[in-house]
């Protein structure tokens, strides 16, 4: 597996890609990420995929310090994707001078807390009524 930094050109993939992760019903919403990320690499987020046989498994992104996404198809989940994509960006946000990486998680997302966690990463703040829905984000550091 091999990890490469996304351009343009791969909005569309990494728009499946959420939409394969399980989190994303139906095309509209699949409209809705393919201009989120565009928006977001207009903004100088930096999207890094996870491609093996030309196939992408999954992507992250980073924005200065802070993880924005972290996602993998759901049939590649517990495969050791994320924790490739994650130990990829850990070192490339240290070698641009960060100390400290931030992210934030859905409280619903379990799987993904745990993960962090044993990433060791930590809670440090929770935000209320974050989500239009009302629900809370737990903001995550290491």
């Amino acid at each position: 597996m091999k990890i490469i930094k996304a351009t343009k050109k791969d909005i569309k993939d990494i728009s499946e890609i959420e939409r394969d992760s399980g989190y994303l019903l139906g095309s509209k919403q699949l409209v809705e990420e393919i201009n989120r990320v565009e928006k977001e690499l207009k903004k100088g987020v930096e999207f890094f995929l996870a491609k093996e046989n030309k196939k992408s498994l999954g992507y992250v992104s980073l924005k200065d310090n802070e993880i924005w996404y972290l996602s993998v198809r759901k049939k590649f989940h517990s495969k050791g994707v994320g924790s490739k994509l994650m130990n990829f960006i850990e070192g490339h946000a240290k070698r641009k001078g960060f100390k400290e990486l931030i992210l934030g998680v859905h409280p619903g997302n379990f799987n993904a807390i745990t993960f962090y966690t044993k990433r060791r990463y930590f809670v440090y703040k929770i935000k209320k009524g974050y989500y239009s829905t009302g629900e809370s984000k737990i903001f995550m550091k290491k």
